[in-house]
């Protein structure tokens, strides 16, 4: 089981696998990027 975190070290989710918690990270960021847009 994986801890996803924030930039900020806050708990974010858990994930049964390192390429889930990479496509859960990546939309995260990108979801957050489009807000500064």
């Amino acid at each position: 089981m994986w801890v996803v975190e924030d930039q900020d070290g806050r708990f974010m989710g858990r994930v049964g696998q390192p390429e889930k918690a990479a496509e859960f990270l990546a939309a995260w960021f990108i979801a957050e990027d489009e807000d500064w847009a």
